[in-house]
C-alpha cells in the first residue's frame, strides 16, 4: 500500500507544528520552570493533540473518505487548531508571566538572604555579649572561689583556735570539777580505851579528816547510853541534852585545836569518861562546813581495848 502524498504532506505539517511548539517553549520558558510538571504538562497537551489530530487524518485518508468529508473534517480540525494555537496563545502568556513570578520569588529570596544577614548579625551580637556574660561569670567564678579559700583559711583558723580554746576550757573545767568535787571525810574513833574490871575508861578521841579539802568544825556530839555511863566529868567536852535515853556532850570547836582540821590530817581532843562494859558501842555526829561542802557526819563506832586491859 502507498502512501498518499497528502498523507505524507500532512505528516509533514504535524512533525513541523510539533517541533515549533517544543521551540517556543524552550524560548519564552524560563530554563529554570522547565522541568516544573505545570509546564511541562501544558507541553506535552499540545504534542499530543498534534498526535491525535494526525492519527485522525491518517485514519480518515486510509479509509477512502471522500473529499468533502475530509475536508468537514479539516474545518474541524481547522476548530482545533485554533483551540490549540488558543492554548498556545495562553500558554505564551503564561510563559510571560513567569519573569514576573520569578523576579516575585528572587525578591522573596533577596529578602530571606537579608533577614538571614540581620539573624546571623544578631547572633553574633549575641554570642559576643553571651561570651562577655561567660567570661564575667567566670570572673566572678574565681573570685568567689578566691574567697572561699580565704573562708576556709580563716574557719580552718578559727577552728584550730576554738579546738585550743575547747581544751583549755576542758582543762579549766576538769581542775574546776577537781576543785569544786573536793570535800572533807570526817571520822572519829577512841584512840585510848582501858578496861579496869567491870568499867571501861576513854582517855581521848581522835578526829580524822580523810578527805581532800580542810573541814572548819563547829560542834561535836557524842551520844552515850544512859545506863552504861559511869563517870563524864571532863574539861573539853560538856554535858549538853538527853536525847532517847542517851546523854549527850558537845564540843563546841571555836577556838579549840579543833576548830580545823587539814585535809589527810588527825586531831587529837581529851575525852575522859568511865562506862560499863555492858555496851561498848558509841555514836557520834560532828557539824561542819568546808569552802564547797557543809554539813554533819553521823556514825556509831565500836570501842576497842588498847592498853592496861585486864
Amino acid at each position: 500500500m502507498t502512501t498518499s502524498p497528502l498523507i505524507i504532506t500532512i505528516t509533514i505539517i504535524f512533525i513541523l507544528a510539533i517541533i515549533a511548539t517544543v521551540i517556543v517553549y524552550f524560548r519564552d520558558t524560563v530554563k529554570y520552570y522547565r522541568s516544573y510538571f505545570d509546564s511541562l504538562s501544558k507541553l506535552l497537551q499540545t504534542i499530543f493533540i498534534f498526535i491525535a489530530l494526525w492519527i485522525s487524518v491518517y485514519t480518515i485518508l486510509s479509509t477512502n473518505q471522500n473529499t468533502e468529508k475530509l475536508f468537514e473534517n479539516l474545518e474541524g480540525y481547522k476548530n482545533n487548531i485554533s483551540e490549540i494555537g488558543g492554548a498556545i496563545d495562553e500558554l505564551s502568556h503564561k510563559l510571560k508571566e513567569l519573569p514576573v513570578q520569578i523576579d516575585n520569588f528572587s525578591n522573596s529570596i533577596d529578602t530571606l538572604n537579608r533577614i538571614v544577614i540581620n539573624q546571623s548579625d544578631n547572633y553574633k551580637t549575641n554570642t559576643k555579649t553571651l561570651n562577655s556574660s561567660v567570661n564575667n561569670f567566670s570572673s566572678s567564678l574565681n573570685m568567689f572561689e578566691e574567697n572561699i579559700n580565704k573562708y576556709n583559711n580563716q574557719l580552718n583558723k578559727i577552728v584550730e583556735s576554738t579546738d585550743k580554746q575547747l581544751e583549755i576550757w576542758k582543762e579549766q573545767q576538769s581542775i574546776l570539777l577537781d576543785e569544786f568535787s573536793r570535800k572533807p571525810i570526817l571520822n572519829m574513833y577512841f584512840k585510848d580505851t582501858t578496861q579496869t574490871g567491870d568499867s571501861i575508861k576513854i582517855n581521848e578521841i581522835i578526829l580524822e579528816n580523810s578527805g581532800n579539802i580542810e573541814a572548819n568544825i563547829r560542834t561535836i556530839f557524842i551520844f552515850i547510853p544512859q545506863n552504861i555511863l559511869l563517870d563524864a566529868e571532863q574539861e573539853k567536852f560538856k554535858k549538853y541534852r538527853k536525847v532517847d535515853q542517851k546523854q549527850s556532850f558537845r564540843l563546841i570547836a571555836i577556838g579549840t585545836t579543833a576548830e580545823i582540821i587539814s585535809a589527810k590530817s588527825k586531831i587529837e581532843i581529851p575525852f575522859d569518861v568511865s562506862l560499863s562494859e555492858i555496851n561498848r558501842r558509841i555514836t557520834y555526829r560532828i557539824d561542819y562546813f568546808s569552802k564547797y561542802i557543809s554539813g554533819m557526819e553521823q556514825n556509831t563506832v565500836k570501842l576497842k581495848m588498847n592498853k592496861n586491859s585486864n
